[in-house]
């Protein structure tokens, strides 16, 4: 079971260098998940916003990446991919959300989507603040606020997939490096 942490900054993990940032497709816009399981999501009711959710494709990147990974970060790991969250119809949010195929995610912004771009996390009304995993709410008024970030730039930060979680006020390409756990990280 996981812990009920929200998110840790982890400033003692190394930065992606240069020749791995180099090899990033910024204006590749993906439609379609690669690595994972997601829907599209659909918000019916966000701060009166109604319609498709602020869209986040997790794609997978070059080998060299794997091999940094587990030479620099950590050898125990589910996945890792390159995440693209563009906000094509002017979301409010990626809509409140339990991840599907994992517990656990370390992340680091290349882009943060924006200077109020910000990782916010939730509770429903009445439920436990670990959830299932693919819980999905689209309207907020059961939620309440437990914990947020904006960004965070220039930092690996390990979420908690299995706590309602959503990224709001995108407005820019947010980007990020991920690397996936199952049940467990070596930090946890």
């Amino acid at each position: 079971m996981p812990t009920e942490f929200t998110y840790k900054l982890m400033p003692e993990l190394p930065a992606p260098p240069d020749w791995l940032l180099n090899q990033i497709d910024y204006n590749a816009q993906p439609e379609v998940n690669n690595i994972g399981a997601m829907g599209r999501r659909v918000l019916t009711d966000w701060d009166g916003y109604a319609g498709p959710a602020t869209k986040n494709i997790r794609r997978a990147f070059v080998d060299e990446y794997d091999t940094w990974i587990r030479e620099n970060i950590t050898k125990d790991f589910q996945n890792c991919s390159l995440m693209y969250c563009r906000n094509y119809n002017d979301a409010p949010s990626t809509g409140a959300h339990t991840d599907y195929t994992r517990d656990y995610i370390l992340m680091y912004n290349v882009q943060t989507g924006g200077p109020d771009a910000e990782l916010v996390f939730w509770q429903e009304e009445g439920k436990p603040l670990i959830r299932e995993r693919g819980c999905e709410i689209g309207t907020k008024a059961n939620l309440k606020k437990i914990d947020g970030i904006v960004g965070p730039a220039g930092v690996w930060y390990l979420a908690n997939g299995r706590i309602l979680h959503s990224t709001e006020k995108v407005i820019d390409l947010r980007l990020n490096f991920q690397i996936s756990f199952d049940t467990s990280t070596p930090w946890t």
